[in-house]
């Protein structure tokens, strides 16, 4: 993964806000990241050696992209 620049303004979410019990998506790690391999999640960004953040609009365009309703416990 190449280091990306990032707008001032951007807001970073590591991956506890991203994946996990109390992350946004509701994603584990695993599904987070065979979607991303799926091309159907975005990419996180490197931002150092051993770590890497997502942009937070791309997250909030990923969960607003979800159907809200629809399923068969609905």
């Amino acid at each position: 993964m190449a280091v990306s620049q990032v707008s001032a303004s951007e807001r970073l979410l590591r991956a506890k806000s991203v994946y996990g019990e109390d992350a946004s998506t509701g994603l584990s790690k695993t599904q987070c990241y065979r979607l991303i391999q799926r091309g159907e999640f975005p990419a996180p960004l490197k931002i150092g050696a051993r770590a890497v953040a997502w942009r937070a609009s791309e997250v909030q365009a990923w969960i607003d992209a979800r159907p809200s309703k629809g399923g068969i416990h609905d």
